[in-house]
């Protein structure tokens, strides 16, 4: 709410209460004269003759005490000055696959050994807070939120698969241990990226994908390996084999992935070169692209009426002395 010169009120609803200023000074000033007229009757010449002669001012420094009050208390505003908009906090969380299709070797190296480029290409080049997740058909925190990049580098680049010994992968439970890192920022804005070769053997991941969307995260998912496919290298140098002698080969998948990002209103990429590994913090850019902007910002003026209120609350506390 504007006024004349500048003067604007943060909660001008307030000032409506002044409306009961008169009634309260007809009031004040009645009591005034009762007291006077009981004066009168009882009290001595000889004391009416010394007593305070400004106390019949003691309703009038009230009622404007009063007024200044409610003004205060309806945040005055007069000028403004120029304030230096802060950054807004970006949170980071890194969910990374470790299940033993990872070990497959058809993205140029092993898809872990690509993952963890990726995955370390983002802990660096972010300017968020960064969290790590691993995951198989359980999940677990390895590191929770922080601005330590070079610690989550280190834990990225230490990791191996069936570090949690439950074979698969299950998204939905990388998806969730994801909410509950999440959690530990409130209300703030928390892009995770899930970095899998996409073969998804877990259960249905819907209601996971419903809880992410209230909590408003947005999931961006990262797909290592080919559809063609690979062995999976077995520990004596050969390949994994089933029960039937068959080598086992695995393909990756494009598909879970693509559906998570497209609901959760984040990014897709297949196999992504370094340069596309930039792109992916394009959330912590635009959270900090508001650094060094300025922003004309209201000066709140409520002391001016509060002291003045203080003071005639006081001037009436002293002339209330003595009989008229």
């Amino acid at each position: 709410m504007d006024a004349f010169g500048g003067l604007s009120f943060a909660e001008p609803q307030r000032l409506w209460l002044l409306v009961a200023a008169p009634a309260v000074a007809m009031l004040l000033v009645a009591a005034e004269r009762r007291r006077a007229a009981a004066a009168e009757l009882f009290v001595s010449t000889r004391v009416r003759g010394s007593s305070n002669g400004l106390r019949p001012l003691r309703p009038w420094l009230l009622v404007v005490a009063l007024t200044l009050g409610v003004a205060a208390s309806a945040g005055p505003r007069f000028g403004d000055e120029l304030r230096e908009l802060p950054a807004i906090e970006s949170n980071l969380v890194v969910a990374l696959d470790l299940s033993q299709s990872m070990d497959a070797r058809d993205a140029g190296t092993s898809r872990l050994s690509a993952a963890k480029a990726i995955a370390r290409g983002l802990t660096e080049s972010s300017d968020a807070r960064v969290g790590l997740i691993v995951f198989e058909s359980t999940a677990e925190t390895v590191s929770p939120l922080t601005e330590d990049h070079a610690a989550v580098a280190t834990l990225i680049d230490s990791l191996e698969t069936g570090e949690l010994a439950e074979s698969g992968s299950d998204f939905a439970k990388a998806i969730d241990e994801s909410i509950e890192l999440a959690k530990s920022v409130g209300d703030r804005a928390v892009d995770v990226v899930i970095i899998s070769d996409g073969e998804h053997r877990g259960g249905r991941w819907e209601e996971s994908l419903g809880v992410a969307r209230a909590r408003g995260l947005r999931i961006s998912a990262v797909v290592v390996g080919t559809s063609q496919g690979a062995a999976i290298p077995a520990e004596d140098g050969a390949s994994l084999e089933d029960a039937s002698g068959n080598v086992v080969k695995t393909r990756a998948s494009e598909e879970p992935l693509r559906t998570i990002a497209k609901e959760c209103g984040g990014r897709f990429w297949a196999n992504p070169s370094e340069p596309v590994t930039a792109q992916l913090v394009v959330a912590a850019e635009a959270a900090n692209a508001g650094k060094g902007r300025v922003e004309r910002i209201p000066i709140e003026r409520y002391q001016w009426p509060l002291g003045a209120a203080f003071v005639l609350f006081l001037a009436g506390m002293v002339v209330n002395r003595g009989a008229e």
